[in-house]
């Protein structure tokens, strides 16, 4: 199998230039002149400036025009085998008459999360991480119970366990307890009391292994000093501490992080993260904090640009009072309690999102070269433009206990005002209680759709707004998301209480069934008849839910990620289950009120039913970081063509899911190429063919293709 490297492509940048980019790869195929078979050269139309094999740099961009020949290789990929002719190729492993649907079967047990071998009480906890930490192919697991930032008690059960992806019996797999032994629970002071509550996974030094952001939420209920550690891999699992650098601010400042993602916002070559933080104390406005975002130097420490990047917001207060100007213009810090970031306007660097809780507006903070522009309002990204609250119940116990104004009869008893005049009226108080945010592109446009999860309660009225899928229709300079009514999407819940509540905190975007269609999820928890929503995508780009039948309707669903754990080429689900709000009262009775908040593993069997393929990406050779964080992966099989963003946490508390991008490809089986933009300041383009379905394998920076894993063959 065979690559090359090319100036442009389906993944060039969007306007006028992509039109041109278009028009020169068609003339270049036509006539011969940049071969589309294999064994030809690997070309890049703008330099990726120096580097070295291990990838990543600081050099800049080296300017346009010039042509990179041969590359350099891809030292840990191995050598790229010449093509073979069709017939002398290594044999198919197509499904010949893929099965259709997929179903989930509760694998918790049989891995070692319940059950005997497993602690007492099981695997315990709501904020997920998975991801390959020892680099054997397999992803291991990290789950955080969460809590306050007070003292760990290292005599206790640590509130956190590090799971590693092991061989069991029978050629079975099972995860082992690897968390004292991996120097998780060690802190800066070489204690075994480090205080942790979610997790992130990257390559932040470019060594080739995965290194942890480990991040810690802080409010006015306790400090204990301790802030967020970035946890340096060795290769083994085992993780020691980079130095302190703008991440660990003092006690002075602690930071209430509820969010993080990892990117390369500026193309250097090193990870950068952009973190999310809520209130510094709960529910006061005027405690609301600055969210940040910290340049990575490439050694584990980070430099805190948020200003340089022009991303400031400003104090929510002003002459002893709320800033309405600021507040209802979206220009106000506010509780940001999920983050994102993905290329939504094509043009080859990551943007920026957050997401709020209060009911208060979101954000979108496009990238300019590095400097980032507030398009939240014009975007359409800020929140619906229902500002009407008049089925409000507190608005209508308003209206009648003070006479004050007219509404229609509450559908709640009226014991107190809970209306707050010249606040809850307010537009930035008219938004969503939004928690999770994931992009992807579900429409296979070219261009990444978002999908936020929110709570929302029936007696708040339909000024709140709900969990949504928004559709991009960007254009070159303007981005832009539009609504459509969940109902008309197939996106819809008829919840089978009248005081429901829609407890949306994890959301995800993946083809669960391998047919070829992007799916959407969501984790809906904390209250009576919440449990998780699968809805499978259909020809039409409408949805419907199948949670229930296909077996991954978990009751009160917290906390979520997806890894193929048993590398078979679909994507199982990790799920929480939440004890929040339990009593002995509820209808339907709280399924985990006795057995607490227990991690369970659905696994799926969808790799045995249709044709997928599994992409590694590795920048060996460019100035990318090592993972392809921000890459764009285009995979054209079957008459159409499938778009995938590398991405490196997203949501509430750090929702980890595998770096493995995982395609289905239905009834198609024959690969025609894959195309991956590479998130270097070039934005570097490679063409790779001659994939087999139903195969793992590593692209590499340099045009280099490697299998790594064929399930269907002997091993």
């Amino acid at each position: 199998m065979r690559g090359r490297r090319r100036p442009s492509s389906l993944l060039a940048p969007r306007g006028a230039s992509a039109l041109v980019f278009a028009a020169l790869a068609l003339a270049l195929a036509a006539c011969g002149g940049d071969d589309a078979g294999s064994g030809g050269q690997v070309t890049g139309g703008t330099s990726a400036g120096g580097g070295s094999s291990g990838g990543g740099g600081s050099s800049p961009d080296a300017g346009s025009g010039g042509q990179v020949t041969g590359g350099t290789p891809a030292t840990d990929l191995g050598p790229i085998p010449d093509a073979t002719p069709p017939d002398a190729g290594p044999p198919s492993l197509c499904h010949p008459a893929p099965a259709g649907g997929a179903t989930f079967t509760d694998a918790s047990e049989g891995f070692g999360l319940r059950g005997p071998g497993a602690p007492e009480a099981g695997i315990e906890g709501g904020r997920l991480s998975a991801g390959d930490l020892d680099h054997d192919g397999y992803p291991d697991l990290i789950v955080h119970k969460g809590g306050a930032n007070t003292p760990v008690d290292p005599a206790l059960p640590l509130p956190y366990a590090v799971l590693m992806n092991r061989p069991g019996a029978e050629g079975a797999r099972r995860f082992e307890d690897h968390t004292q032994a991996s120097g998780y629970a060690t802190s800066l002071l070489d204690r075994p009391d480090r205080v942790a509550h979610f997790a992130l996974f990257g390559d932040v030094d470019n060594d080739g292994d995965t290194d942890i952001l480990s991040a810690v939420y802080t409010d006015a209920s306790g400090d204990t000093g301790q802030r967020a550690a970035v946890l340096l891999n060795d290769g083994t699992a085992t993780f020691t501490h980079a130095r302190p650098s703008d991440l660990q601010p003092g006690r002075a400042n602690p930071p209430a992080t509820t969010s993080a993602t990892l990117l390369d916002f500026d193309r250097d070559g090193f990870l950068d993260i952009w973190m999310g933080h809520g209130y510094g104390e709960f529910g006061n406005l005027g405690e609301t904090q600055q969210d940040r975002l910290y340049k990575g130097r490439g050694d584990g420490k980070f430099d805190d640009v948020t200003e340089a990047a022009g991303l400031e917001t400003r104090s929510p207060l002003s002459g002893g009072g709320l800033d309405f100007e600021a507040l209802n213009a979206g220009l106000a810090h506010k509780p940001t309690y999920g983050v994102g970031a993905c290329d939504l306007d094509g043009d080859g660097d990551q943007d920026l999102l957050s997401v709020s809780y209060g009911r208060q507006m979101n954000m979108l903070w496009v990238n300019r070269n590095a400097r980032f522009e507030n398009q939240s309002m014009p975007s359409g990204f800020a929140a619906d433009d229902n500002q009407d609250f008049s089925d409000n119940q507190f608005y209508r116990c308003h209206c009648r206990l003070t006479g004050d104004c007219e509404a229609p009869a509450p559908g709640i008893q009226c014991s107190q005002d809970l209306w707050n005049t010249g606040v809850d009226d307010q537009p930035f108080r008219l938004s969503g209680n939004t928690f999770s945010v994931t992009c992807a592109d579900v429409d296979d446009d070219g261009r990444p759709d978002v999908l936020t999860g929110a709570i929302k309660h029936w007696h708040i009225g339909d000024s709140s707004d709900a969990s949504t899928l928004l559709h991009n229709a960007s254009e070159a300079d303007r981005v832009r998301l539009e609504r459509r009514p969940n109902a008309e999407l197939g996106l819809q819940r008829d919840w089978p209480i009248p005081d429901w509540n829609e407890g949306d905190i994890f959301s995800a975007i993946f083809d669960f069934d391998l047919d070829g269609r992007k799916d959407v999820y969501w984790g809906s928890t904390d209250y009576p008849a919440t449990r998780a929503f699968l809805y499978r995508q259909l020809p039409d780009g409408t949805f419907e839910e199948v949670g229930e039948t296909v077996g991954l309707a978990h009751e009160r669903a917290a906390g979520l990620a997806l890894a193929d754990v048993d590398r078979d080429g679909d994507l199982d689900v990790f799920v929480g289950s939440s004890t929040a709000r339990c009593s002995a009262n509820d209808n339907p009775p709280c399924p985990w009120t006795m057995s607490g908040p227990d991690v369970y593993l659905y696994l799926n069997d969808a790799a045995a039913k249709n044709n997928w393929v599994a992409l590694d990406l590795d920048a060996s050779g460019l100035n990318a970081n090592r993972l392809g964080i921000g890459a764009r992966v285009a995979v054209t099989a079957g008459g159409r063509t499938q778009f995938y963003e590398v991405q490196a946490g997203h949501g509430h508390f750090g929702q980890q899911d595998t770096h493995t991008l995982h395609v289905g490809l239905g009834t198609a089986c024959a690969i025609d190429r894959v195309e991956v933009r590479w998130p270097d300041r070039a934005n570097t383009v490679t063409v790779h063919t001659g994939l087999r379905a139903n195969t793992f394998v590593t692209l590499g920076g340099d045009g280099g293709t490697r299998e790594t894993h064929a399930p269907g063959e002997a091993q």
